[in-house]
């Protein structure tokens, strides 16, 4: 009958649109409004392009929150599982687990303890940063303008490792003050700014670019112009200082 026929129908459409479950997420590593941005991007990005739905999204009311490194949706159980969508965040560089917990005493714990932690890892990030670049700051700012080129300190740091008429073409001008920056700097740029280089590749293979790739391109521009200098010109230590 029509009436059988309509309620088949209406079947039909629910089976269709599914059900929408809430899922609330917690997020490691975001530290500015461009990482909240990405994921909200790569959360929208899991609703079709194309549906047929009346253009009714499978996953909605997306919330993600920097100050207590979370995120609250909902999404079309029949379109999505919270496996898939904790995956996605994860493949922009964003450590994603899913609040199971309704207590709200254990959800402030949870995030004060996730908070101490990223504090942590800055915290010594910013000391072995510190430690390559107080020294370097005093090699290329506060030496050259407290003693003169003739002091015994400024011709020591002045003073080539190699000889200079070897035939080698590189190397040859390499100063102790020139090695020095470099060893300093290295670490600084590699180690204290790994979760950088980090945040960038998940922003360039995801299509998200952020402040960590800037970052990472303005320093790594500037170290490598250093290398360059040192290595195959004058053997200057120009801009390792900049990198740090």
């Amino acid at each position: 009958s029509f009436s059988e026929t309509n309620n088949n129908n209406n079947n039909n459409k629910k089976q269709e649109a599914g059900e929408m479950k809430r899922l609330e997420i917690s997020i490691q590593g975001m530290t500015c409004s461009m990482c909240t941005a990405s994921v909200t991007r790569v959360l929208e990005r899991l609703n079709p392009n194309n549906n047929n739905n009346n253009n009714r999204k499978t996953v909605s009311n997306i919330n993600v929150s920097l100050a207590t490194n979370s995120a609250t949706l909902e999404y079309d159980t029949t379109r999505h599982t919270a496996e898939q969508i904790l995956e996605a965040i994860c493949d922009v560089g964003y450590p994603a687990n899913e609040v199971t917990t309704v207590v709200l005493q254990d959800k402030v714990e949870t995030m004060m303890q996730e908070q101490t932690r990223q504090a942590t890892e800055k915290r010594k990030s910013f000391f072995l940063s510190l430690c390559g670049t107080v020294p370097i700051l005093l090699l290329t700012m506060v030496i050259p303008n407290l003693f003169s080129k003739d002091s015994f300190i400024r011709v020591a740091l002045d003073t080539p490792i190699h000889p200079s008429d070897s035939t080698t073409g590189i190397l040859t001008t390499l100063t102790y003050e020139s090695l020095l920056l470099w060893i300093l700097s290295t670490p600084v740029q590699f180690i204290a700014g790994w979760p950088f280089y980090r945040g960038a590749y998940f922003g360039i293979t995801s299509g998200f670019l952020g402040m960590d790739v800037l970052v990472a391109l303005g320093t790594s521009a500037s170290y490598g112009y250093a290398v360059a200098q040192v290595l195959l010109e004058d053997g200057s230590p120009h801009f390792f200082e900049t990198s740090a």
